[in-house]
């Protein structure tokens, strides 16, 4: 009723506060699209607060993304993904892998980490932050066969398989604990804990940015 209060006034700014929040998941989707349709068809500038990611990517031409108070990043929803201004901003977006490299070599808008004695190439947005972690999109990353000799490829150790129904979560690790998590499909088999295993890095998988936002090392519980 509120919602509809608001449109027969025709406004041309509209501030929904968390619209959604306490809905069931099916009826915030069917909102969520309702909301979609409503921005097109009223031409009206949507100005929507959330906490819930798929909202804010979903919904938005431009997002912004604040912690304690102040904007991390303004940007188009894709950015985030391909250049996120920190770790707070990549956590947000759903890029949980965040390392700690050993050393950086830098070459223009390209670098090179040794991560446990291994290098990854990775790919670096603006300066290159002072104080650094490594963000894995998990979208870009493709578990092999541990087939020795492949370019762009690691290996890692299996540590465990969560099965999740249309897909296994498996989590990897490096020689010195950290950890990168590859989602496969339901239909593979996913590797034994213990076994080692090599992970395709695709263009783009690896992003070296700032740490700001992380209360505690990368790779450990906050």
């Amino acid at each position: 009723m509120a919602l509809a209060r608001a449109l027969v006034m025709e406004p041309g700014i509209l501030l929904l506060d968390e619209p959604l929040t306490g809905l069931d998941e099916r009826l915030r989707q069917q909102m969520r699209d309702e909301f979609g349709r409503l921005h097109k068809r009223t031409g009206a500038t949507f100005i929507l607060v959330t906490h819930n990611q798929d909202e804010a990517l979903s919904l938005s031409d431009r997002m912004a993304v604040m912690h304690s108070g102040r904007i991390e990043q303004i940007d188009t929803p894709a950015r985030f993904f391909e250049a996120p201004a920190n770790a707070f901003v990549a956590r947000f977006v759903g890029i949980d892998t965040l390392l700690r490299p050993e050393s950086i070599s830098i070459s223009g808008n390209r670098a090179v980490v040794v991560i446990a004695g291994q290098q990854l190439a990775v790919t670096l947005a603006g300066t290159a932050p002072t104080d650094a972690l490594v963000a894995i999109r998990p979208d870009r990353i493709e578990l092999l066969a541990n087939v020795e000799g492949l370019a762009d490829t690691i290996e890692l150790k299996v540590v465990e398989s969560v099965y999740r129904g249309l897909s296994h979560d498996v989590t990897l690790a490096f020689a010195d604990g950290q950890r990168v998590v590859v989602t496969t499909s339901a239909d593979v088999t996913p590797p034994i804990p213990g076994e080692k295993v090599r992970v395709r890095l695709k263009p783009g998988a690896a992003l070296l940015i700032d740490r700001s936002g992380m209360s505690a090392l990368a790779g450990r519980d906050e």
